[in-house]
């Protein structure tokens, strides 16, 4: 299946500001968040990124469907 990954701060994620990805089905965004890590070896902390599925935040837990949108954020603080 395929899906779409949108990365939203460049100090985390450089260049790349979206991608598309096949993929196996039934995977989990946690899955998804190791997929990229290895492919992008400099984004380790993407396991730590909220992450948002068709424009609502949602688990790591969550099973991915074929055209799904995933959008990664990094942690924020405010103060």
């Amino acid at each position: 299946m395929r899906v779409e990954i949108k990365f939203f701060s460049q100090q985390w994620f450089h260049d790349c500001s979206s991608e598309i990805l096949v993929i196996e089905d039934r995977v989990k965004i946690r899955d998804l968040k190791s997929i990229v890590s290895l492919k992008h070896i400099d984004w380790k902390d993407i396991k730590r990124a909220l992450t948002s599925l068709n424009g609502e935040i949602v688990s790591d837990d969550t099973i991915l469907k074929d055209g799904d949108v995933i959008s990664f954020f990094p942690p924020v603080s405010g103060g």
